[in-house]
């Protein structure tokens, strides 16, 4: 059944897979800009429980094409030669994911135990999947991005539910899709 336009309170999971990680399905490979794992692959690694998020897509650089009109110049179109999207959010939970990404570690670590070593390397890219429902749990949006995935808010230590912010910025993929409703 196809969405209507109406008002709608959004809400969902965001999984990831890393760049370099082993997939089994669709078929055995590498997860990498030109190699994108199934949905249903045991990889993926889930951020708990959303607490807020933001969906941004802004230009970068706009041009204004001119022409004469017939003495003087009048825009004639605006072109843009520069776009990013990005995807902010809030997790409810601290995962292993979350300590590796704040601290840039370059082990890939898999629990909450074990030794590791701080900035030993670089910002994770690899594969978001999100999928987002609204206030009636009817699926809305699907997306399935390339993306450079950064701790942006530290883990606050003030004695209360310790919730790590992220920033997914989506990086360019001809295996990148997204889905209004049920694809």
């Amino acid at each position: 059944m196809p969405l209507i336009q109406t008002a709608r309170a959004l809400a969902g999971s965001i999984l990831f897979f890393r760049e370099g990680d082993n997939f089994t399905l669709p078929a055995p490979g590498t997860a990498s800009v030109s190699a994108k794992p199934g949905a249903d692959d045991t990889g993926w690694i889930d951020f708990g429980p959303i607490q807020d998020g933001e969906l941004d897509v802004s230009g970068g650089n706009e041009h204004e094409v001119w022409r004469p009109s017939p003495g003087r110049l009048v825009l004639a179109d605006v072109i843009v030669t520069k776009e990013k999207a990005t995807l902010k959010f809030t997790a409810g939970e601290i995962s292993p994911l979350a300590i590796e990404s704040l601290f840039r570690s370059n082990q890939k670590l898999n629990s909450l135990a074990g030794q590791f070593n701080p900035l030993s390397g670089d910002l994770r890219k690899g594969w978001l999947h999100a999928q987002l429902y609204d206030h009636e749990n009817n699926l809305f949006l699907t997306l399935d991005h390339w993306v450079r995935l950064k701790c942006t808010g530290g883990i606050k230590l003030n004695g209360e539910v310790a919730q790590p912010t992220f920033e997914a910025l989506f990086l360019f993929s001809t295996l990148n899709t997204a889905a209004i409703g049920e694809a």
